[in-house]
């Protein structure tokens, strides 16, 4: 998965925010299912695991670019690998 981790090193218990791009399909997609850009959007089936916590999850734009942005707070080291949303 491609995108923009920040901060670029996080720790263990640390927030933090992964940037997924979204193609213009993607964004469509979103804003036709009443999805707003910097509005949270609900959580409804996730749960904290062992790997991480996921806080907030909304449609974000920086610069000419949308973005999923997924806040988080990993519980384990190494590779990051986002549970089914």
């Amino acid at each position: 998965m491609n995108g923009v981790l920040i901060p670029q090193r996080i720790f263990v218990g640390d927030t933090a925010q992964f940037l997924f791009p979204l193609s213009e399909k993607e964004y469509k997609s979103f804003i036709g299912r009443g999805i707003t850009v910097d509005v949270p959007i609900p959580l409804k089936n996730s749960t904290p695991n062992d790997v991480m916590t996921i806080s907030e999850l909304k449609v974000v734009r920086r610069e000419a670019r949308y973005y999923l942005a997924i806040t988080f707070i990993p519980w384990e080291t190494g590779d990051i690998e986002f549970p089914s949303l």
